[in-house]
């Protein structure tokens, strides 16, 4: 492929493909941004934060397969971790799947399970998530 000729190239062209730049680059940091892990990294504190019952969400996690057989039983029979390290334990073990692959459906997977969980500030965080993904109507 001949690559074009520099010097011909008029300003306007030079804007034009400066203007495009700017609008992919900012098109790529939107979508970075709305990504399944990221939008799990910015509700990691919150969610660790709210959770009540965390071996609920163990359960409730291990039956949506989301995370494993060893886990869920680390949960329910360390009575040494608190409920904070409990919580933060599952959580972090989501994020940790949704770095490897950033899977939506698994985030969704995830929303439903906290929804199920029966706590209004979860549900909130839940929606929020969902509208960062752009399916606030999914609930």
């Amino acid at each position: 492929v001949p690559l074009p000729n520099i010097q011909s190239m008029t300003s306007s062209t030079s804007l034009h493909l400066t203007t495009t730049s700017l609008e992919d680059t900012e098109k790529d940091e939107t979508e970075h941004l709305s990504s399944p892990k990221n939008i799990l990294t910015r509700h990691l504190s919150n969610i660790t934060d709210v959770v009540l019952a965390p071996e609920k969400l163990a359960n409730d996690l291990h039956s949506a397969g989301l995370v494993t057989f060893h886990m869920k039983d680390r949960v329910l029979t360390t009575s040494s971790y608190s409920r904070y390290d409990k919580v933060s334990k599952l959580v972090n073990d989501i994020w940790r799947m949704l770095r490897a692959d950033n899977d939506l459906e698994k985030l969704m997977m995830f929303c439903d399970v906290l929804k199920k969980q029966n706590n209004d500030k979860l549900n909130e965080i839940t929606q929020d998530m969902l509208r960062e993904l752009g399916l606030s109507k999914v609930f």
